[in-house]
């Protein structure tokens, strides 16, 4: 029952971003064909490429992160794993589709250590989230000369107030910092201690284990602060490479009104509701948002307004479904069910350097062995 449930919903996630791509083109009479083969040629490559390396600063960051619980991933790797992801959250609908396959395929290199592994996935999420919202104080700041008119304007008071929740944001990720820190002096509060000793008596011991392993890791990067200071500035770094794609295609457009500042944060607050497990990678939802945010700041002609998120979706696509196919296929000892790589150790690495002794000792089994005609015991049991 759960399985054509399942495929119902992924299908009208899909059909959700169709329709929604449709409505773009229509209300803002875009013609992307049109667009690509009148554009200029110089920013449509270069948008094409900045998002390919925004994809690489991705996977440094996230091979940064792993480094620090111990998990050592060739940048290549890390990029390919990377791509992955990106691909099965196009094909499968869904805020954490591709994290949880890329997690089930960093699990072969290190089984056993899913909890980990997404642990540190959690975290460049957190990372990740948090560089949004520092891009976009950055943007507002690049912005400023126009806050006055767009928050005494009533026609944008929607726009002022997203613009000011995604800057409470970068406050809010702030002060979760400090309380991160600070956490050893709020183990001196009696009533938190004897509350953390309650959960931990009646907590399952499956869900205790987990919850131990996840606070120890966790306490790593506690004393790995320049790890994550790298990680931040990094994933600063990323959404502004990606503001930057948004505006080489407006350029590609000839679209002249709207300054870089207002492309960041037209970029930064999409991006916000693209994390919506709504359609495949945001795809369709983003560009709405894009297109009603373009036609508050105004952008010139009409049509680019349409026009300019299609052809971002375009480029994600490409990276996302093309480059990511390749990526999957070219990493053959990952293509596995999920379900055999989430905590558990595949067929080949469980027997590496573990073969039965018959095959590790040919010809020189211990004779009681050989007599009996027994199996041989257990490769734990030898010496």
């Amino acid at each position: 029952m759960k399985k054509p449930l399942s495929i119902t919903l992924r299908i009208l996630f899909i059909l959700l971003a169709l329709w929604l791509l449709w409505k773009t083109a229509r209300d803002t009479d875009a013609n992307v064909l049109l667009a690509l083969r009148d554009g200029a040629k110089f920013p449509l490559a270069a948008a094409l490429l900045l998002y390919g390396f925004a994809q690489v600063l991705g996977a440094w960051r996230w091979k940064i992160l792993l480094a620090v619980q111990g998990f050592h991933f060739s940048l290549w790797t890390a990029l390919r794993l990377t791509l992955v992801g990106n691909f099965f959250s196009l094909i499968i609908p869904g805020a954490v589709t591709g994290d949880i396959l890329k997690i089930a395929f960093a699990t072969q290199k290190y089984p056993g250590k899913a909890t980990e592994l997404t642990l540190v996935d959690l975290i460049d999420r957190i990372i990740g989230l948090s560089g949004i919202f520092f891009a976009a104080a950055v943007a507002t700041l690049l912005c400023c000369r126009l806050l006055p008119g767009i928050f005494s304007s009533e026609d944008s008071w929607m726009f002022a107030w997203a613009i000011l929740a995604i800057n409470l944001g970068c406050l809010g990720t702030l002060l979760l910092y400090v309380a991160w820190r600070l956490q050893n002096r709020w183990m001196a509060w009696r009533w938190l201690r004897s509350l953390i000793g309650f959960t931990r008596r009646h907590l399952p011991k499956a869900l205790l284990k987990i919850a131990t392993r996840m606070n120890a890791a966790l306490g790593l990067y506690r004393d790995r602060q320049r790890a994550l200071l790298k990680a931040l500035l990094l994933s600063i770094v990323i959404h502004l490479t990606v503001s930057t794609t948004v505006f080489c295609l407006g350029r590609a457009l000839r679209e002249t009104q709207m300054s870089f500042g207002q492309y960041a944060l037209t970029t930064q607050l999409a991006n916000v509701t693209g994390l919506l497990p709504v359609t495949p990678g945001g795809i369709g939802l983003r560009d709405a948002v894009t297109t009603r945010l373009f036609q508050n700041f105004d952008a010139q002609p009409a049509s680019v307004r349409g026009d300019i998120p299609l052809l971002n979706s375009l480029v994600i696509v490409f990276w996302g479904l093309l480059i990511g196919a390749i990526a999957y296929v070219s990493l053959p000892t990952l293509r596995q069910p999920a379900q055999k790589c989430a905590g558990t150790e595949p067929p080949a690495q469980e027997s590496a350097g573990t073969e039965p002794p018959a095959q590790e000792s040919a010809g020189t089994e211990p004779p009681a062995q050989e007599s009996a005609g027994t199996e041989p015991l257990p490769p734990v049991k030898q010496k």
